[in-house]
């Protein structure tokens, strides 16, 4: 499957995700509907000062906010959610250069349509945006002299994702997602990025589509009274190189301690066979990534 055909395939899974949904909305029976709309924003703080201490360390000040909204609208017939998810976090670290870095940065836009076709599976279209909202950075040593590589903006990359297939959803723990057929439309709009031919995308360019097969799951599993841990899977394989599967697996298990007092341990898996990062031995290559954060905040739900 050549490139022309592989972003003409993708366009097009794109516009019918977008025909279904119209459709399907236009054709539904006035019935009930019931709304239901949430919503969380938390703030956590960290610092660390010292001062004479003898058994060293290193000043620094830490800010992460995040925040997530969501709109399910449900009827006997169907089910619309819309979400939206931000985060964005620094430190600011007692170094010679580049004492202020990021820590997370992720804006994660999502609405899916399905009609009901049994009581916990659907015909489902999804349409989701993943990007981040500030420049990203790399940082190495060289001989104790702080050092920074630019890797990453917002839109660069950006991610959008379209799927047409089954949805299975079991009350509000588990939902899983089977798509045959999934467009991944991949941007670079930063200038020396697209030179550089990251992200997947050829030098130069600033646009790649993609032909694919796509599953995702969430669970949301209270474990106890106030101990909720939630995690996501999504897997992608590209029909033009499906032994490849891109993996993007987050998950965080948060303890409500008062009615805004909270405490998280959070994890992030993802593997990109397009991102590529500087190895050990000077050669540039995928590789595994991961991160991970234990926190102490506020918590707001409305």
């Amino acid at each position: 499957m050549n490139h022309f055909y592989s972003r003409f395939l993708a366009i097009l899974s794109f516009a019918l995700t977008l025909a279904i949904a119209v459709n399907a909305q236009t054709e539904e029976e006035t019935d009930s509907v019931k709304w239901t709309k949430n919503g969380v924003i938390g703030i956590t703080v960290a610092n660390a000062g010292f001062s004479n201490w003898s058994a060293g360390g290193s000043n620094s000040f830490s800010l992460d906010a995040t925040g997530n909204y969501s709109v399910k609208r449900e009827s006997a017939k169907t089910i619309w959610i819309n979400r939206v998810e931000i985060a964005f976090g620094w430190v600011t670290l007692d170094v010679d250069r580049y004492p202020d870095r990021k820590t997370q940065d992720k804006l994660d836009l999502m609405t899916n349509f399905g009609r009901r076709v049994s009581e916990y599976w659907s015909v489902s279209v999804t349409g989701r945006l993943v990007t981040q909202f500030a420049a990203g950075y790399q940082y190495s040593s060289d001989n104790g002299k702080s050092m920074r590589e630019y890797t990453s903006d917002i839109f660069s990359p950006a991610y959008l994702t379209t799927t047409l297939g089954a949805n299975y959803a079991y009350k509000d723990l588990l939902v899983v997602n089977l798509s045959p057929i999934s467009g991944r439309f991949t941007f670079v709009s930063s200038e020396p990025l697209s030179e550089q031919g990251l992200f997947g995308v050829k030098k130069g360019e600033k646009f790649r589509a993609q032909v694919g097969c796509n599953i995702f799951s969430s669970l949301h599993w209270k474990i106890v009274e106030d101990v909720v841990l939630d995690t996501s899977l999504n897997l992608f394989a590209d029909y033009e190189s499906i032994t490849t599967v891109d993996i993007n697996w987050p998950a965080s298990l948060k303890m409500k301690v008062t009615k805004l007092l909270f405490a998280q341990v959070g994890t992030q898996m993802i593997y990109d066979d397009d991102i590529k990062f500087i190895r050990d031995d000077g050669t540039r290559g995928p590789a595994l990534q991961f991160r991970h954060n234990i926190s102490v905040g506020i918590n707001w739900e409305f």
